[in-house]
């Protein structure tokens, strides 16, 4: 089996990160096509370890999941989330992960829009 290979962070640096999240959330297959991350709007098994946002404050307790192409090419929904980090490639099954939502603040970024947009007559 090929693994993932590793990615410099920036354009001529030598520090790398590694995009091997292990196993498919959906089927489990474990190969250099699990690279497709899914940030669902509930909160993760463990705080601190999801996504999050900096528009509306959300720290990063969102659930997490990663699928291989073929998955996401057949709309296959997940069975299992990450549990922790994801380089530690540990799974939890999603009936086990609380159903308590986790989202994205709406007017938070409506407000966002509107103070992040040009003035008339600039730009």
């Amino acid at each position: 089996m090929e693994k993932p290979k590793n990615h410099k962070l920036k354009e001529g640096s030598e520090e790398e990160v590694s995009l091997d999240f292990g196993p498919c959330c959906a089927c489990e297959k474990e190969d250099p096509t699990v690279r497709n991350v899914l940030l669902l709007p509930r909160k993760a098994p463990v705080p601190g370890t999801g996504w999050g946002c900096a528009v509306c404050n959300l720290p990063p307790d969102g659930l997490v999941c990663v699928i291989c192409d073929d998955c996401l090419k057949e709309k296959k929904q997940p069975r299992f989330a990450i549990l922790d980090l994801a380089t530690k490639k540990l799974r939890i099954p999603m009936e086990q992960i609380s159903t308590e939502p986790f989202d994205h603040d709406i007017q938070a970024h409506k407000m966002w829009d509107l103070i992040s947009q040009p003035a008339k007559g600039e730009g």
